[in-house]
């Protein structure tokens, strides 16, 4: 039954097991394409001019398939084991994971939807002074409506994260979180860890998209040293495009002082 199929690969670096209706040519053309396009739509906001982004090209392995074919919805599960061989046989950038991670994947010629939810028990690129290390992290991922036109505007994205520990560009990180929700151009996000064991870090507020711009609204940004500490006075504005980076309202208060 093409509906209901069930493929697993075992090796020392993972453990791969897919159920349902896929096509192993199709997934990887459909998935680079849709998420090329991402990159692209986001890029686009920030530097459209880019003549180094990758161009845009169609699934090539839809031309295989009628509309039905096209179609797949299975469920995943992939433990990694130890992905260190392959980070040095085709990168200079040493990296590594170790973890399990499960969710769905369905697609469609219009849209595609993924999710995933799991843990990492290390992740690391780069080295302890210029790259990123994470331990002990709990993912949880939804994208959805991720299409060829319009990405921006009908792409869905729920994202958690939690960090147990780590170490970015050489300063540790401690109790990390990361939530976001994004849905019709418009998105809610909260962060928040503590850096170098000592200061505490907290923001929340909104985001959304305007002409050609990438707006950030944050109602909360605190941090926090021991009992020595700064909050913003109101919301905090900034505003990415491709002009560069820009920031308003950045004023912030300890009792009767401000910055």
């Amino acid at each position: 039954d093409p509906r209901r199929k069930l493929l697993r690969l075992t090796s020392s670096m993972a453990e791969v097991a897919l159920d349902g209706a896929f096509d192993l040519d199709l997934l990887a053309e459909m998935a680079e394409s849709r998420f090329a396009g991402l990159v692209r739509a986001v890029g686009g906001y920030v530097a459209p001019d880019d003549t180094t982004a990758p161009p845009e090209a169609a699934v090539r392995g839809a031309s295989r398939h009628a509309a039905a074919g096209q179609t797949m919805n299975f469920s995943y599960h992939v433990k990694i084991n130890n992905l260190l061989p392959v980070g040095e046989f085709f990168s200079t950038t040493p990296f590594n994971v170790h973890g399990n991670v499960a969710g769905n994947f369905s697609s469609d010629p219009q849209w595609l939807s993924v999710g995933m939810k799991g843990t990492l028990e290390e992740f690391y690129i780069g080295t302890i002074d210029d790259g990123w290390l994470m331990k002990d992290a709990v993912v949880d991922i939804r994208i959805g409506n991720l299409g060829e036109s319009s990405v921006l505007e009908n792409l869905t994205a729920d994202l958690d994260i939690d960090i147990g520990n780590g170490i970015v560009a050489g300063k540790s990180l401690d109790n990390a979180g990361l939530e976001l929700h994004y849905a019709n151009a418009r998105g809610i996000i909260t962060a928040s860890g503590r850096v170098d064991s000592i200061l505490t870090v907290v923001l929340s507020g909104q985001a959304s998209i305007q002409t050609r711009t990438f707006v950030f609204d944050l109602d909360t940004l605190r941090a926090k040293a021991g009992d020595y500490g700064w909050s913003n006075d109101q919301d905090v504005q900034f505003r990415l495009s491709d002009e560069g980076l820009r920031i308003m309202r950045a004023v912030f208060r300890r009792g009767d002082e401000e910055l």
